[in-house]
């Protein structure tokens, strides 16, 4: 299973505009499970250069552009908000990661 980690970082003095932003994507661009089920909504940790948000979603099999455009599509619409910024990764699990170097999981 692929995984889609997207990861933000918004200043404390943003905390009201991005989460008022939140809402509306989520409400245009809603979770669609049969695309990629979420598996960490949203982690939240602020901290002393402002807040960090993590999410994690795990990609059904097949809909991994379609999951990966979603996001970004998502991620589009907090330009805008001063100090935001965003980073999407793919990550695999140990199950797909170690056959890449010719070793079987655990």
């Amino acid at each position: 299973m692929v995984l889609i980690m997207v990861t933000t970082w918004y200043p404390l003095t943003k905390a009201t505009e991005v989460a008022k932003k939140y809402i509306e994507v989520m409400q245009k661009i809603p979770s669609d499970p049969s695309i990629a089920k979420p598996l960490v909504t949203a982690a939240v940790s602020p901290g002393k250069d402002g807040i960090e948000v993590i999410s994690i979603s795990e990609v059904r099999k097949g809909k991994y552009e379609e999951a990966l455009n979603r996001a970004n599509r998502r991620m589009v619409m907090f330009f805008g908000i001063e100090g935001y910024r965003y980073e999407i990764k793919t990550l695999l699990t140990l199950e797909e990661a170690m056959p890449l170097i010719g070793l079987a999981p655990p």
